[in-house]
C-alpha cells in the first residue's frame, strides 16, 4: 500500500509567519459559536463533491488539487494538495469521518485527530449492489476486488486487509457497523457461503470467518451476531469490538437465536444476543442450553439444565432478550404451574434463578427491557429489577380467560410503564416503575386508553379519551417519578419525540410544551401552523405568531427566542436547524444549534455571491457562495460524537479525553475513565437473586505530560485507581508556547493525546 505525500496540510487562514500561525490558531479554538470562511481559488466551480457528518465537513472540486475539510472540534478549514488529474467520484461524511475518492486515490479525514489520510488503492471498487464505500460513526470504508480498506478516525489511518470471497463474482452484500465496529458481509445471490470480516476500533485489529448458510441474528452495541443453521454442526457466532474477534459455540441440534426485542429508544446499549437449543438425554428428559454472547466481555457465558419436552412436570414456557438481560421462563408442574425464571444479566455476567409470584396461564405475556422484566398471568402484574433484585406484584382486574387490552406498555433500562383498559367497562389501569424511587405507583382513570404512540428515551405519554368526548393526555417523567395530566380540548395539533411533548391550545393562542427530562412545564405564543413547528430528537423550533423563532434545546433542557421575520427554506440534521431565505431575501440565514441553544445568524455580502449550497450536518452546517467562499458552522462548545450507548454501571473500557480547553493558557482539564474490570471472557456461575457482582479491583494508573521531543514535564497521576471517570488538572506555568503530549498507562492500554499551550 502505497502512502501519498502530502504537499501542504496546514489551516487555510494560517498561510503567513508563524507568529500569526500563533494568533489565529488561537482565535480558531474560541469557544464562541461563529461562521468560519475560506475562499476558493476563483469562482465556484461547476464540478463538485461535498459531505457532512456529525462534526465535520468534505469537499473538493474539479478545478484544482485541493481537498477541504473542516471539524467543529478544529474550528477551522484544513487542506489538502493530492498530486492527482483524476475527477473525483465521490464523497461521504458521518460522525468523526469524511472520505472522497477517483480511480486512484482515496482520501480519509478524522475530525478526532484533524488530519488526512490518502492512498493510493489496489483494483477497483467492488460492485455488489451494497455498501462498498462510505462513512459510519468512527470509519470510513473502501472495498476493491482485492483490499477491505478501513479508515480508523481515532488514529486518522487506513488499514487494509484481504478477504476471502465466498466464491465466484457477482457477489451480494457490503459493509456494516456501528460506533465502534465495522465489517464486510459478502455472500453469492442464491448460494450457501457467506465471508465476515471485522475491523474494530478499540483492538485495531481486523478478524474473520467463513461459514455456509449463516442468517444475521442482531447488529448490536459493540459487535453483532449470527447464526448457522443448514446442517450440523449449528453454530452461534458472536463480534465483539473489545476482543476484536469472533467467538462461536456448536451443537447437534439446531441453534435458535433470540435477540433484544426491545424499543430501542428506550434501551440503551444492547449488548446481549440470546442463542437456545436443547439435546436429548433419554425418552422425555432433555437438556436446554442458554447462551448468552456479550458484546462487551466478548465471549458466551453458558447456563443447562434439565426439563421435560412432554408432560408438566417441568418445561421452558417462554424466552426473551433484552438490551444487557436475557430470561427463559420455566413451568414446574409439580408446583402447580408454577413459573420460575433464569436471567442473564450482562453487568455481572451470571445467571440467577428464582421463583415468581406467576403462575401458568395460557393467555400470560413477559417482555424484557434493558434491565426491567415485567409480566403478569391470570391474577397479577409483576415487575423485576435485574440490577437491583427488586420486584413488585400488583393485583389485576381484566375478566378471566380472556387477554387484556394493553395499551401502553414501555420496559426501558430503570423504569417501566403497563396500562391496560378493563374489560367491559370504561376504566385503564396504569403501573408505573421507576428505580431510584424503587416503589411501583398504581392508579386508575376514568375512561379507555387508546394505544400508547409517544415514547422517549426517558418519557412516556399515554392518550386517553373520556368516553369519546374530550381527550386527555397523561405525560410521565421517569426521572423524577411523576405524572402530569394534560386536556385536550380546544387543540390543534400536537406530538411528541424523545424526551419532549408539545399540544397547542388554540383556545390561548398558545403552545405548552414538556421536557420530560426535568419534568418542567412551558408556554409560548402558538405558530400559525403545524408547518411553522420543526421537531427532531435533540430539538424543537417554530416560528410564532408574534414575530420570533423559539428554539428548545434537549441537551441543554432551556430555550432561546430570536426576534426575526419569518425564513423560508430550512434544513436540519441532528442538533443543527439552517434557516434560509430570511424575508425572501437569499443572502440571510440562521442555525439554531440545540447543542449549545444558540441562534447564530449569517449575512452574505455582494462581494460574496449568492449561496450555491446550504446544506446542515450533525452540529455543523455549510454554505457556499457563487464567489468561491465556503462558510462553515463551528458550535461553541463541542464533545465526542459518541453521546450514546452509555451503561453508567458497566465502564466497558480505559479513555482518555481530549484536554479542555484546548489550546489553553496556562490551565487545563484531561478526563479519563477506569472501567469496572479487567478484560475476562470467562462466563460466571449461577448466583442468586440480588448478587451484585465481584467488587471492583483497583488498577494502577499513570497519567504524564511530555514536550514535543519527548521530555518528561510533569506527571499527573501515579496510583491505584477503581472504575470511574477521573479529572485532573494541568498547570502550564512557566512552560512556553508550544505542543505538548500527555500518556495514559493502565495494565496494557496506553493512550496518547495532544493539546496546544498558548501565551
Amino acid at each position: 500500500m502505497k502512502t501519498i505525500k502530502a504537499c501542504l496540510l496546514i489551516p487555510i487562514r494560517l498561510l503567513s509567519t508563524a507568529l500569526l500561525f500563533l494568533v489565529l490558531y488561537n482565535n480558531s479554538f474560541c469557544q464562541t459559536a461563529e461562521w468560519i470562511s475560506t475562499q476558493l481559488p476563483g469562482t465556484f466551480p461547476g464540478l463538485y463533491n461535498y459531505s457532512l457528518g456529525e462534526t465535520c465537513i468534505i469537499f473538493a472540486d474539479d478545478t484544482s488539487q485541493a481537498v477541504y475539510a473542516f471539524d467543529i472540534e478544529y474550528g477551522d478549514w484544513q487542506v489538502l494538495l493530492v498530486p492527482t488529474e483524476l475527477d473525483w467520484e465521490d464523497s461521504e461524511a458521518h460522525g468523526n469521518a469524511a472520505m472522497i475518492y477517483n480511480d486512484s486515490i482515496v482520501v480519509g479525514y478524522s475530525a478526532l485527530t484533524h488530519t488526512f489520510s490518502a492512498i493510493n488503492y489496489s483494483g477497483t471498487l467492488l460492485n455488489t449492489g451494497g455498501y462498498t464505500y462510505g462513512c459510519l460513526d468512527n470509519f470510513a470504508y473502501f472495498v476493491t476486488d482485492q483490499l477491505f480498506y478501513v479508515f480508523d478516525a481515532e488514529d486518522g489511518t487506513w488499514h487494509s486487509t484481504t478477504y476471502q470471497t465466498p466464491g465466484s463474482a457477482p457477489f451480494q452484500g457490503g459493509v456494516i457497523g456501528k460506533n465502534d465496529y465495522i465489517y464486510l458481509s459478502l455472500s453469492i445471490l442464491n448460494e450457501p457461503p457467506r465471508t465476515l470480516t471485522a475491523y474494530s476500533l478499540i483492538t485495531k485489529t481486523f478478524d474473520s470467518i467463513a461459514k455456509n448458510y449463516i442468517l444475521l441474528a442482531k447488529h448490536l452495541d459493540h459487535g453483532f451476531a449470527y447464526e448457522q443453521r443448514n446442517e450440523p454442526p449449528y453454530l452461534a457466532i458472536g463480534y465483539s469490538a473489545y476482543s476484536g474477534q469472533f467467538k462461536t459455540k456448536s451443537h447437534t441440534r439446531l441453534i435458535e437465536a433470540v435477540g433484544p426485542d426491545v424499543y430501542e429508544e428506550l434501551v440503551s446499549p444492547l449488548i446481549c444476543e440470546m442463542f437456545v437449543t436443547n439435546e436429548q438425554i433419554s425418552g422425555d428428559l432433555f437438556r436446554y442450553y442458554f447462551w448468552v454472547f456479550n458484546t462487551v466481555i466478548g465471549d458466551f457465558a453458558e447456563h443447562t439444565f434439565e426439563y421435560t419436552y412432554a408432560g408438566s412436570d417441568y418445561q421452558v414456557a417462554g424466552r426473551k432478550c433484552g438490551g444487557q438481560i436475557a430470561c427463559v421462563i420455566i413451568r414446574n408442574g409439580a408446583q402447580g404451574d408454577k413459573l420460575e425464571y433464569i436471567v442473564y444479566s450482562a453487568e455481572t455476567n451470571s445467571y440467577t434463578h428464582f421463583d415468581t409470584p406467576l403462575f401458568n396461564w395460557g393467555l400470560m405475556s413477559f417482555i424484557c427491557g434493558g434491565e426491567i422484566i415485567d409480566a403478569y398471568d391470570e391474577n397479577n402484574f409483576y415487575m423485576y429489577d435485574v440490577k437491583t433484585g427488586s420486584s413488585f406484584t400488583h393485583p389485576v382486574q381484566w375478566t378471566q380467560s380472556v387477554h387484556p387490552d394493553i395499551a401502553a406498555r414501555g420496559t426501558a433500562n430503570f423504569w417501566d410503564v403497563f396500562a391496560y383498559n378493563e374489560q367491559y367497562a370504561d376504566t385503564a389501569h396504569v403501573f408505573s416503575y421507576t428505580r431510584d424511587d424503587n416503589n411501583l405507583i398504581s392508579f386508575v382513570i376514568p375512561s379507555e386508553l387508546s394505544s400508547s404512540v409517544y415514547r422517549g428515551s426517558d418519557f412516556y405519554a399515554l392518550l386517553a379519551t373520556d368516553l369519546g368526548a374530550v381527550t386527555k393526555f397523561f405525560l410521565y417523567s421517569p426521572r423524577f417519578n411523576n405524572w402530569i395530566e394534560k386536556d385536550r380540548a380546544s387543540t390543534s395539533y400536537f406530538g411528541s419525540l424523545g424526551n419532549y411533548f408539545y399540544l397547542n391550545l388554540t383556545n390561548i393562542n398558545q403552545t405548552y410544551f414538556y421536557d420530560g427530562y426535568t419534568n418542567q412545564e412551558y408556554h409560548f405564543t402558538s405558530a400559525s401552523s403545524i408547518n411553522d413547528v420543526y421537531a427532531r430528537e435533540k430539538v424543537f423550533l417554530m416560528y410564532t405568531q408574534n414575530g420570533k423563532y423559539i428554539g428548545y434545546s434537549m441537551n441543554k433542557h432551556e430555550y432561546s427566542e430570536y426576534i426575526t421575520p419569518k425564513a423560508f427554506g430550512k434544513q436540519w440534521s441532528g442538533y443543527i436547524v439552517l434557516n434560509t431565505n430570511v424575508t425572501g431575501e437569499p443572502n440571510e440565514y440562521f442555525v439554531y444549534d440545540a447543542f449549545n441553544n444558540l441562534f447564530v445568524p449569517l449575512t452574505l455580502t455582494a462581494e460574496h455571491g449568492l449561496q450555491r449550497i446550504t446544506w446542515a450536518g450533525g452540529k455543523t452546517a455549510l454554505i457556499a457562495t457563487a464567489n468561491g467562499y465556503l462558510f462553515a458552522y463551528k458550535p461553541g462548545v463541542v464533545v465526542s460524537v459518541d453521546e450514546r450507548n452509555n451503561f453508567e454501571a458497566f465502564p466497558k473500557t480505559f479513555s482518555l479525553s481530549q484536554n479542555y480547553p484546548n489550546p489553553f493558557n496556562p490551565t487545563t482539564k484531561i478526563k479519563f475513565t477506569i472501567p469496572t474490570s479487567p478484560f475476562n471472557p470467562s462466563p460466571q456461575p449461577v448466583r442468586q437473586a440480588g448478587y451484585q457482582g465481584e467488587g471492583n479491583s483497583e488498577r494502577l494508573v499513570t497519567l504524564k505530560v511530555y514536550d514535543i521531543l519527548g521530555n518528561e514535564i510533569k506527571t499527573l497521576v501515579n496510583e491505584a485507581k477503581t472504575a470511574g471517570t477521573y479529572e485532573v488538572e494541568f498547570d502550564g506555568q512557566g512552560l512556553s508556547s508550544g505542543v505538548y503530549f500527555y500518556q495514559l498507562k493502565a495494565e496494557s492500554f496506553f493512550q496518547n493525546q495532544k493539546m496546544v499551550l498558548i501565551k
